[in-house]
């Protein structure tokens, strides 16, 4: 163990400039990593999640009125909407309020049928994949006069919000989305929350005549205070990006992968003086290899732990708003996964230079080391 620690204190005396390149590049590569296959992961799970959900009306409503837009005021629209005009159409329905800084955003999914609130296997799958503990609403939850709440904002073990106190039945995994608290209908309307936008998934495309008979409908009930938008995603536009978020995480992770193989070549031919001098006064083949593979591993395993910690800190300060699955895909269970495995992969490589370099004769040892 003293042999490394003088080789890597050389190094660091030697080399200052180049001792901190190979350490902060093995940072970044562990960092690259876990951001390559976080990004590609949230965007695989959003597809999939979204895959029966290409059409979906957006409505966002102006609030800048004296009068702005609450859930009591469209309830009976939203029913007369789903059972009288485009019956059978919705997937399901979603409103949210503006962020208050407070709690976040409060929002409400569900979808409407028979005059009750209903819950989608599409809901209960969505809202169930973001829970780190509890459980989703039941049906009969969500067309009760109560107030229930799946969120991660707390008041102590409480959650009051307009003075009321809300049952908690399950918690939001940390960073899941923008949303932080999941509600009832009832409690929305009751509370008399305004509204900042309501997402209505279709399952098929709206005729000429039944998208103007939704947007009469909305002028009836809240004249001038709302914009709907027909939004579309084909297969195509998903498989499209997809593949850009393929192409890019390979991009990223090829340009890593050379960056590395530079930098270890350069510690190889840093080295090739200590292995033939090694080698010159009776070290083993097997002996000069450990010691080479030892040092490689002392200065990697903190580096890689390291940008494996600076990325769960960005992960959780910034990452979650943007990839709101990756706080799904990225536990613990995985960065430990992923660490062993970064590791052993690392190990190998060294190991195998290390041995391929130990090989030669002490003659060649000198020789490629210009003693």
């Amino acid at each position: 163990m003293s042999i490394i620690k003088s080789n890597i204190s050389q190094m660091w005396h030697a080399k200052h400039s180049f001792f901190i390149v190979v350490i902060l590049v093995q940072i970044i590569a562990a960092f690259s990593i876990l951001y390559i296959t976080g990004a590609t992961a949230n965007d695989y799970l959003y597809l999939k999640e979204d895959a029966n959900s290409n059409l979906s009306l957006y409505v966002a409503f102006d609030n800048d009125s004296a009068e702005p837009v609450n859930y009591s005021k469209i309830e009976d629209m939203l029913f007369e909407l789903c059972e009288e005009h485009i019956p059978g159409v919705t997937d399901y329905i979603g409103i949210s309020t503006p962020y208050f800084e407070e709690t976040g955003k409060i929002m409400s999914v569900f979808n409407i049928e028979d005059g009750r609130y209903r819950l989608t296997d599409e809901i209960t799958r969505n809202r169930g994949s973001m829970l780190k503990s509890g459980r989703v609403f039941t049906e009969e939850e969500l067309n009760s006069e109560a107030y229930y709440a799946i969120t991660d904002v707390y008041q102590g073990d409480k959650l009051i919000i307009e003075n009321q106190e809300f049952e908690i039945i399950g918690e939001l995994i940390p960073g899941s989305g923008v949303t932080q608290i999941d509600t009832t209908p009832y409690a929305m309307k009751s509370l008399e929350l305004k509204l900042d936008f309501m997402l209505i998934y279709l399952d098929r495309i709206l005729t000429t005549e039944e998208l103007a008979g939704v947007e009469a409908l909305f002028e009836e009930t809240i004249p001038g205070q709302y914009s709907i938008t027909l939004k579309t995603t084909t297969n195509d536009d998903k498989n499209a990006i997809l593949k850009s978020s393929l192409v890019t995480s390979a991009l990223i992770g090829v340009s890593v992968l050379v960056v590395l193989l530079i930098v270890y070549g350069y510690i190889i031919k840093l080295r090739k003086k200590n292995l033939a001098i090694w080698r010159l006064t009776g070290c083993t083949v097997r002996r000069a290899a450990f010691l080479f593979f030892t040092e490689m591993a002392v200065l990697s395993a903190p580096s890689v732990l390291l940008g494996f910690l600076l990325f769960y800190i960005t992960q959780q300060l910034w990452l979650n708003d943007f990839y709101p699955y990756m706080a799904v895909t990225h536990t613990w269970e995985l960065y430990i996964g992923m660490y062993l495995a970064v590791m052993l992969a690392l190990f190998i490589v060294f190991a195998g230079i290390a041995i391929v370099n130990s090989r030669y004769s002490v003659k060649q040892q000198l020789i490629r080391a210009d003693l």
